[in-house]
């Protein structure tokens, strides 16, 4: 029989056999190598997940525009612009095509208004008035009809999943409807609140003889309603996504989005007023250019008074046009990442975002 030592069972325990000791040292039983001779500990090896890609932490796991976890005010600034990088073609582009569009047919409508019905405006204003009022209106409406579509991007974009506008359009047609009741009972909220500021207005005005005292307490008064104002657009922020995600109705969305804002006004509504801030920077830097232009280029070569009125009105729906595309994607991304923010940390959505990521 030979005396030449046999390996032992490498399923055995550590300790149990000569290739590990109790300390789990190891043994080398490689050719001319002595059973006996203990290596250096090896260090710990990190688990690698299927495919040798590293792990990650919590809160560094990010397959899209901001990471899958509780979000700050610098989260959702940072994810809104990330989206603008991510996917252009659905939040600029879809916006431009939208206002565009919107503003050439409303201008075009005013113009011809303006034009038969001359007599009211006066012969010196032309299409002026008109045309911008219109204009106006409808890139407005504009911004309200597009936030549901920017939302649903915006959601894919979380998850990583770059989608086209016609595909955003698709997802969102089903619930335009409710949508657009939705905003219909917003709209009545804020005609009601603007209704009951001018007759406490009025009623101030009719009570005191002395100008000083109307006008601090009519201060008072418009301040009191912003703070109302704001108070209710941001408790009422996640009404969009949960009608053009969720589907649901324009009264059930209200409560959602009510319940969904317990616990988060204050951040919601810092990063709101931040991003606010920051749009109406940007939209101030596209649309001052423009304005001097079409002022100066009027009054340059244009001799007519009411065509010079045309020329600010063009220059006037351009400038409007320009500011929706940048203001309008950043203030849709921010709506959906507000809500996605108040699912993460109310209902444990990073686990369905997550789940659904790599779909």
């Amino acid at each position: 029989m030979s005396d030449a030592p046999k390996p032992d069972n490498q399923w055995s325990a550590p300790g149990s056999s000569r290739n590990e000791d109790a300390a789990g040292n190891t043994y080398q039983n490689g050719p001319g190598q002595d059973y006996g001779a203990p290596q250096e500990p090896r260090a710990p090896q990190t688990p690698q997940p299927y495919g040798g890609a590293q792990r990650m932490t919590w809160s560094q796991v990010k397959p899209g525009i901001v990471p899958i976890r509780p979000l700050g005010v610098g989260d959702m600034i940072g994810g809104a612009f990330a989206l603008i990088r991510f996917n252009a073609k659905a939040t600029m582009g879809m916006t431009f095509v939208m206002a565009l569009v919107a503003g050439v047919v409303m201008f075009g409508l005013g113009a011809l208004v303006d034009v038969l019905n001359l007599g009211i405006f006066g012969d010196y204003v032309g299409f002026l008035p008109m045309a911008t009022i219109t204009s106006s209106v409808a890139l407005q409406a504009i911004i309200a009809l597009v936030m549901g579509p920017l939302t649903i991007v915006t959601i894919h974009a979380v998850k990583g999943h770059k989608i086209s506008p016609s595909q955003a359009w698709a997802e969102f047609r089903p619930h335009l409807g409710k949508y657009l009741l939705f905003y219909l009972i917003m709209l009545v909220g804020i005609a009601l609140l603007t209704a009951v500021f001018f007759a406490l207005f009025y009623v101030v005005m009719s009570y005191f003889s002395d100008a000083a005292t109307p006008l601090i307490i009519t201060i008072l008064l418009a301040l009191g309603v912003l703070a109302i104002y704001s108070y209710f657009v941001i408790k009422l922020v996640a009404g969009v996504p949960a009608v053009s995600i969720e589907g649901l109705g324009p009264i059930q969305a209200i409560k959602r989005s009510w319940k969904l804002l317990e616990g988060g006004f204050w951040r919601s509504f810092g990063a709101y007023i931040l991003m606010y801030i920051i749009t109406q920077f940007l939209a101030s830097v596209i649309v001052l250019p423009v304005m001097l232009a079409a002022g100066f280029g009027g009054a340059l070569f244009v001799d007519t008074l009411a065509g010079f009125g045309g020329l600010t009105a063009m220059g006037t729906t351009l400038s409007q046009v320009l500011a929706i595309i940048v203001t309008a994607p950043l203030t849709g991304a921010l709506v959906g990442l507000i809500y996605v923010n108040q699912r993460i940390r109310k209902e444990g959505y990073d686990i369905e975002l997550l789940g659904n990521a790599s779909r």
